[in-house]
C-alpha cells in the first residue's frame, strides 16, 4: 500500500511539471489562464468569494468534456498557490523540486491574486487569506468523488500517516485545514449522486452552522 501511494501521488506531481506535457499539465495550464484573466478578475466585482470557487469547477469540468474526475483533479492542481513543492524522500533520500504549473511568472501571479481568499467565516483578513483551502477542497473532493470502491475512511487515514511520515513539506495540517478537507471530501461524495452539486453548498452550510451556534 505505502509504495502504491507514493507513486501514485509521485505520477500525478510530475504529471504537472515542464517536463511531462500530458493531459493533466494542458488542463492546468488552460484553468490557470483562465483564473489569471481579466474576465476572472472582474467577477470579483460582481459575485462573491465562494461563488468564485464554482466557476473555477465549472470551467475545469469544460476543459475536462464533463469528466468530473478530471475537472477535480486539474482543479487541484490549478488551485496550489505555489509554483515548486520541495519534496523530500527519506527512503530514497533525495529532493525534488516539483514544479506547479509550467506557466509563466506573470501568469502564474496573476492567477495567484485572482484566487478567492474569503471563504471561511474566519478566513485572515490579508491578502492570502484562505487560498490555500482551495486545493484541500478539490483535491479532497477528488478523493470523496474517484475512490468510493475503497474503504475511503483507511484509505485516508493510511495515506495521511505514510504521507506526514514520508515527505517533509513546507506547509503544515491545521484544524481549519481539517474542515476543509472534510468539506470537500462530502462534495465529492455528494457529485456520485447529483452531478448538479456546486462546491458553494458545502461552504455556505459550514457557514449557517456557525452562525446557528453563535447567534
Amino acid at each position: 500500500m505505502y509504495l502504491k501511494i507514493v507513486g501514485l501521488f509521485l505520477f500525478a506531481i510530475m504529471s504537472v511539471t515542464c517536463q511531462a506535457q500530458t493531459r493533466l499539465s494542458r488542463s492546468v495550464n488552460e484553468l490557470t489562464i483562465f483564473i489569471a484573466s481579466d474576465y476572472f478578475a472582474s467577477l470579483h466585482e460582481r459575485t462573491g468569494e465562494i461563488a468564485l470557487v464554482d466557476t473555477i469547477y465549472i470551467h475545469a469540468l469544460e476543459i475536462a468534456g464533463g469528466d468530473h474526475y478530471d475537472a477535480l483533479l486539474t482543479a487541484t492542481f490549478t488551485a496550489i498557490p505555489y509554483n515548486k513543492i520541495p519534496i523530500v524522500i527519506p527512503l530514497m533520500n533525495f529532493k525534488i523540486n516539483a514544479l506547479l504549473p509550467c506557466m509563466p511568472d506573470s501568469v502564474y501571479l496573476k492567477k495567484n491574486a485572482h484566487l478567492p481568499k474569503a471563504l471561511l467565516f474566519d478566513s485572515p483578513k490579508d491578502d492570502f487569506g484562505d487560498k490555500d483551502k482551495i486545493a484541500h477542497f478539490f483535491g479532497n473532493a477528488l478523493l470523496g468523488y474517484g475512490l468510493y470502491l475503497f474503504d475511503i475512511s483507511k484509505f485516508f487515514g493510511i495515506f495521511v500517516e505514510e504521507f506526514e511520515s514520508a515527505f517533509e513539506v513546507q506547509n503544515s495540517v491545521d484544524k481549519r485545514d481539517l474542515l476543509v478537507n472534510k468539506l470537500g471530501y462530502a462534495f465529492g461524495q455528494s457529485l456520485r449522486e447529483d452531478k448538479s452539486r456546486m462546491p458553494s453548498e458545502f461552504f455556505l452550510l459550514n457557514t449557517i452552522k456557525y452562525l446557528r451556534f453563535t447567534l
